[in-house]
């Protein structure tokens, strides 16, 4: 079962392919604002035909994320992409059809706001000090001075760059991290995350 929401179908897209090349059963849900606003909206109805579903916030009807999940096989493997709400959306109706397990999504995840201020990051273990600017990551600045760091996703969703935080507080952005790892652990994803305070003190 695909799903995608606006520009999520992007990744959503090469999966259909992938699974009609395979000969695999599935369908794919679109919902999008408008018509006008679909992308590919002609390619994808010629390569999918019936197994193409499409929802137009203007015109009707929306993409009934309950139906869909209810209506899914016991067995089917739920991919979805697009807006946090929606996402949010099959996760928690997943969860009430038994299907919790078999979500595997893709956020587009904001690292930087219009409202991000310059902040100091002191790299302990490295003795470096580095000023993230605010058009930039926590991650590209440390990069930037020669310090690496495992990265993988860099849009807060994989985990891979959580980093431990040895002072200050962090302004959590990723949707990897349990608060258990936030709090406990005290870690934080450099690549999307940034500080409710003027400086970090990181174990970098």
């Amino acid at each position: 079962m695909l799903i995608a929401g606006g520009i999520g179908i992007t990744p959503i897209r090469a999966m259909a392919h992938a699974l009609r090349a395979r000969g695999t059963r599935f369908a794919l849900h679109y919902a999008a604002r408008s018509a006008r606003e679909t992308a590919w909206a002609g390619e994808i109805a010629r390569e999918l035909g019936p197994r193409l579903s499409t929802y137009f916030a203007e015109t009707g009807p929306r993409l009934d994320v309950e139906a869909v999940l209810r209506a899914a096989p016991a067995d089917a493997v739920v991919y979805v992409c697009g807006p946090s709400r929606l996402i949010d959306a099959v996760h928690a109706a997943a969860a009430r059809h038994g299907a919790a397990a078999r979500v595997r999504c893709e956020r587009f995840v904001p690292g930087r706001r219009d409202t991000d201020a310059p902040i100091a990051v002191e790299l302990t273990r490295s003795s470096r000090r580095v000023d993230v600017r605010p058009d930039q990551t926590i991650l590209e600045a440390v990069e930037e001075i020669g310090v690496t760091v495992p990265a993988s996703c860099r849009n807060g969703t994989c985990g891979t760059c959580a980093t431990k935080v040895l002072a200050g507080t962090p302004e959590h952005r990723d949707r990897a991290l349990t608060a258990a790892e936030r709090d406990r652990a005290g870690l934080m994803c450099i690549c999307v995350s940034r500080a409710a305070t003027p400086e970090l003190a990181l174990d970098l």
